[in-house]
């Protein structure tokens, strides 16, 4: 099996170009509940 590895290099524009239309959310279902539980504590 041949192995095939790619090196992506982007500019600080091409970067802000990608980015510019991305909007943040809430997270929802498990990932949400994640954050309420205490570190050693299964749900």
């Amino acid at each position: 099996m041949t192995e095939v590895s790619l090196a992506w290099l982007l500019t600080e524009a091409e970067i802000g170009y990608l980015e510019e239309l991305y909007v943040p959310h809430a997270l929802a279902g498990v990932m949400a509940q994640n954050g309420k539980q205490k570190a050693g504590n299964a749900v």
